[in-house]
């Protein structure tokens, strides 16, 4: 199973050990399958991204439709360069991959932070459009759980540090603190992304089934 890497092989052992091999040879595939899936996942978010962004680029060379949405070769080929670079930067090694993963760190958290003093200062939008904070349907504990059923699902990715973990060189106390503070920061971008979104419109124009990305469409408009 070298095809994990070390990366993954933690889990890997932990199966192997605890389980025996049989359970540590589908741990081990599942969790290939997965992070591959994970891997194309981002590729096509990226796309995504640059549809609701700049529509005219990518609705070139269409290819089929389904489920009601349309596929265009353009799609495919940003996904597949987006692909492309990274892989090519993580081939080059983690020294390069490191810095521009640093810098796009610091690009995000500019953005995140412009973006929701921004949206504050625009015409119809502000703080009053948060409200309701609670789904009137429910009671405020049912949706605050609702959403903690499914925050693990976001949290794909904060595993690098111990992953990485064996090629640090200082305590591992500090390794602990990165850890906590990376979850800390996390939840601080996802909640202030939140609050841009939420204040930028009304919830029920937010919530519109024909505008499936909320957050790209009100921020576009706003800023």
């Amino acid at each position: 199973m070298t095809v994990l890497g070390v990366g993954k092989s933690g889990e890997f052992a932990y199966a192997y050990i605890s389980l025996g091999r049989t359970h540590a040879f589908i741990s081990g595939w599942f969790l290939t399958l997965g992070y591959i899936c994970i891997v194309a996942l981002n590729a096509s978010a990226f796309a995504l991204m640059i549809k609701y962004v700049f529509p005219i680029v990518i609705e070139n060379f269409y290819l089929y439709s389904i489920a009601g949405w349309d596929v265009y070769g353009m799609e495919i080929i940003i996904a597949t360069l987006a692909l492309a670079i990274f892989g090519y930067l993580n081939i080059k090694g983690t020294g390069l991959t490191g810095q521009m993963q640093f810098v796009f760190a610091m690009v995000m958290v500019a953005g995140v932070v412009i973006l929701t003093i921004t949206v504050g200062f625009q015409p119809g939008a502000g703080l009053s459009n948060i409200q309701p904070l609670y789904p009137s349907n429910t009671t405020a504990f049912a949706a605050i759980i609702s959403i903690v059923a499914i925050a693990p699902w976001a949290f794909v990715g904060f595993d690098a540090v111990p992953q990485a973990a064996e090629e640090f060189d200082f305590p591992a106390k500090k390794g602990f603190t990165l850890i906590i503070l990376a979850l800390l920061f996390a939840a601080i971008i996802y909640s202030l992304m939140i609050l841009a979104t939420s204040m930028a419109a009304p919830w029920e124009a937010v919530a519109d089934e024909k505008h499936l990305w909320g957050t790209g469409v009100y921020l576009y408009y706003c800023i």
